[in-house]
């Protein structure tokens, strides 16, 4: 087992420290290349969500910490990032082999979200190792334990219950909006964002009542998803409807600010939007950041970031929710060390099915002349045999390592290997 992992999360990094290591699916994608070009012998996936960036490695030829790996990249695609990049080193978390195994397990499981417990990471772990399969930089090594943590946190959403509540960055999102009103009936909301959170915002926002509209960019292609009982706008004219609203949502995936200050600015300077005095909602569910910071200085207006949103924590009566959780995940955690040790032993598996073989040949091989004169078909046949003892003993070795500890499978591996070195001398 060869993996190397770097986290920057929510639990070291900033919002703001976290914007320099948030991309679209088109940049990680680059960056993916790069990495591989980097070290064409090693594979690498990248789990990017708004609060974290993740990189695993796999393969040897990685110089330095997986961290340190990100930095090389990074800083050859953008020699302007160099100095914070390394000056944020201390606060990035290493990690290796089975401790970054354990680390993605619970990832997946939502038991290291900021929001605890929360459903969207799972999806977010399996689309970080589709987009890795079309980058062509994973290997058996990470395909693997990417599908075991996702197996993993299925589970564990089956069989235990680790918060009261649904606890998606929309549910929060209302929790914070009922604090504030007991009914959001007639409220009109604009929602800037036509993807999964934003869809999902628009259709929690109608249930309770709101008028909601929502942006797209690109409707007449019909290349999106309207919810129900939506108002649609073409995204380019949103400064023209903000003022009309009483709560706004952005979650996009755009590099740029949705909201951006200077757009609101007449000649003279002055702030145009939200300046009438009404009391206004703002959430920015985006990483980087999609409404200007600045807005939330103006008196009449609350602005909620992805970290204001977040902030649960694993409750005390959560406590024998948490251990069955833990006690699931170490089950696949041994299942994928064992798998790795299992695959470290395939050479010796097929040393001693190529010794096997070569055996059974020279038993043949006088007979085999005599039955087959043709030379063609003489070696045909050699081949298919050559196959089917590599096959058999592998199968033989598999099945004996089901029914065996690890340790005794080793030892008697180790015997075969020593039997068999002692025969060919």
């Amino acid at each position: 087992m060869e993996i190397k992992m770097a986290g920057i999360d929510h639990e070291t990094f900033s919002l703001e420290e976290r914007e320099l290591f948030s991309w679209t699916k088109k940049e990680t994608a680059d960056i993916l290349q790069q990495l591989k070009a980097y070290n064409k012998n090693g594979a690498c996936i990248l789990l990017i969500t708004c609060n974290r960036t993740e990189l695993y490695l796999s393969g040897s030829g990685w110089n330095g910490t997986a961290y340190e790996v990100l930095c090389d990249i990074l800083e050859k695609m953008d020699t302007q990032k160099q100095f914070f990049l390394k000056k944020l080193k201390e606060k990035a978390v290493c990690r290796k082999n089975m401790d970054a195994v354990c680390h993605l397990l619970q990832v997946a499981a939502g038991m290291r979200s900021r929001i605890f417990g929360e459903d969207q990471i799972l999806t977010q772990v399996r689309a970080a190792l589709t987009l890795a399969r079309e980058a062509h930089t994973t290997d058996g090594e990470l395909e693997r334990l990417f599908q075991i943590a996702i197996t993993a946190g299925k589970r564990v959403r089956t069989k235990v219950r680790l918060s009261a509540v649904n606890t998606s960055v929309v549910e929060q999102m209302l929790l914070r909006l009922k604090a504030k009103t007991d009914s959001l009936k007639n409220w009109n909301a604009l929602v800037i964002g036509n993807g999964e959170i934003g869809r999902l915002a628009a259709s929690r926002l109608i249930e309770c009542g709101a008028n909601v509209t929502m942006t797209v960019r690109h409707y007449k292609t019909r290349e999106v998803t309207i919810p129900v009982g939506c108002k649609i706008i073409d995204y380019r004219e949103r400064y023209m409807f903000v003022n009309q609203m009483d709560l706004i949502v952005s979650a996009t995936t755009s590099p740029h600010h949705t909201l951006l200050w200077e757009n609101g600015l007449d000649q003279n300077g002055k702030q145009q939007l939200f300046t009438d005095g009404k009391t206004r909602i703002l959430f920015d569910m985006a990483v980087p950041r999609d409404v200007s910071p600045r807005f939330g200085d103006l008196p009449n207006i609350t602005l909620y970031n992805i970290d204001s949103l977040g902030g649960s924590v694993a409750c005390e009566n959560q406590k024998e929710a948490i251990e069955e959780a833990m006690h699931i995940l170490q089950e696949y955690a041994e299942e994928y060390e064992a798998w790795s040790q299992f695959r470290s032993y395939v050479p010796a598996i097929q040393e001693i099915g190529a010794y096997c073989a070569e055996d059974i040949f020279k038993r043949v091989e006088k007979p085999l002349k005599r039955v087959v004169v043709d030379q063609t078909v003489r070696e045909e046949l050699e081949q298919v045999i050559e196959t089917a003892a590599k096959k058999v003993v592998g199968n033989l070795m598999y099945d004996m390592k089901e029914q065996l500890q690890m340790k005794e499978w080793e030892k008697y591996m180790e015997m075969i290997q020593r039997v068999m070195h002692a025969r060919e001398k």
